[in-house]
């Protein structure tokens, strides 16, 4: 018998996303629950299994959200969550979200690749105009995310997130397709 092959929704360089199943909620739970991870998160109550296994079987069935895991092509190895939220046809609006789970993943330049791949997605295939993305503005990684994926900073408001014992700004992004075209080769 022939060994399975993996499920490729959207196919990148070094990874590709696919639709996120019930059996990778062990580790979106661990990841969800760690403290390096959630702090930039907002979640402050502990995660168990059952409510994790229960949010993914909802996003089957959202109209407004499409949630995709991040694969490393060598080893398919599951390393993080992205996704398409709030997503408003008529106005031809959505948010994006994304998580890298595995701490030696981050850093490596995965989260870019796969914020291209979804914007792709975003402006072609579901005909979008613009994508915001809010973050927590001590979120270093996440904003140099979003800069190198050619999101521009629109605005701030201030101390809207308590983190760590101080006040931080949430810092508003937003790209529309016109400015992801201007930046295709």
């Amino acid at each position: 018998m022939e060994p399975q092959k993996p499920v490729v929704f959207l196919q990148g360089v070094r990874l590709y996303l696919r639709p996120l199943e019930v059996e990778d909620a062990p580790c979106a739970t661990r990841w969800i629950n760690d403290p390096d991870t959630r702090r930039f998160l907002g979640n402050y109550q502990p995660l168990n299994l059952a409510s994790e296994r229960a949010w993914i079987e909802g996003m089957y069935t959202s109209k407004t959200d499409v949630i995709l895991a991040i694969v490393l092509m060598d080893g398919h190895r599951y390393i993080g969550n992205i996704g398409l939220h709030h997503i408003d046809h008529l106005n031809q609006t959505a948010e994006t979200g994304m998580l890298i789970g595995e701490a030696d993943c981050r850093g490596c330049g995965y989260g870019p690749e796969a914020k291209e791949l979804l914007l792709r997605h975003a402006f072609q295939t579901l005909n979008l105009w613009t994508v915001r993305s809010n973050t927590v503005a001590g979120n270093a990684r996440s904003n140099g995310s979003l800069l190198k994926s050619g999101y521009k900073e629109v605005g701030r408001m201030p101390d809207r997130f308590f983190r760590e014992g101080e006040w931080q700004d949430e810092i508003q992004w937003v790209i529309t397709r016109a400015m992801w075209q201007a930046r295709q080769p």
